[in-house]
């Protein structure tokens, strides 16, 4: 018989770091290995390895791997951030990202590029998934949506990501959802018995 061991999170945010630049590993917190049992869009489940700090009682995972598994399911539901160059990681929720392609939103494969855009129909899918199962409330959508807009509506070339902005707000704004069932990230570890 095969039993799991899961692990207590502080936030439900998963957060992505290049090189060795935690924090955690820095101060030589007890740091293992775990997997992340993360949700997608079709309501299927990812197995990645993620780090885990039994201090913080945080989640990591690596710049290169999380590029992979973009590649591979290019969007994921679930609360991340970027780990600052300083090795602090804080709440992007709460402090703001320092660029668009660093937004929880992108993090997640939400488009923020002219090109990079993809279906209205997708979008709001996904807006909407992120709020029913309330990975991030309607207010954390409307502001980061918001920070996204004001970032980019003065560029040159970016009007059509102006136009899915401004929509996408518009969708958050008024859409009659009701969050009931929550699909967070768990971290777990097997073991045999």
């Amino acid at each position: 018989m095969i039993s799991v061991e899961t692990f207590p999170l502080n936030s439900e945010t998963l957060y992505i770091y290049r090189g060795v630049n935690i924090l955690c590993l820095r101060h030589r917190h007890p740091v293992i290995e775990v997997l992340a049992v993360l949700p997608t869009m079709e309501g299927d489940a990812v197995m990645q390895e993620v780090k885990y700090c039994e201090d913080c009682r945080c989640a990591f995972l690596n710049d290169l791997q999380y590029r992979r598994m973009m590649h591979r399911y290019s969007i994921l539901p679930v609360r991340m951030a970027r780990v600052a160059h300083t090795g602090r990681f804080t709440d992007p929720f709460c402090e703001g990202a320092d660029a668009p392609s660093e937004s929880p939103l992108a993090l997640c494969g939400y488009p923020v590029r002219p090109g990079q855009g993809i279906e209205t129909s997708v979008r709001q899918a996904f807006l909407h998934f992120l709020i029913k199962h309330q990975i991030m409330t309607r207010r954390e959508l409307e502001r980061l949506l918001t920070a996204l807009l004001e970032r980019t509506e003065t560029r040159s070339g970016y009007e059509p990501v102006v136009r899915q902005l401004q929509s996408d707000i518009r969708y958050v704004r008024n859409a009659c959802i009701v969050p009931n069932a929550s699909a967070p990230m768990r971290l777990i570890r097997r073991w045999r018995t």
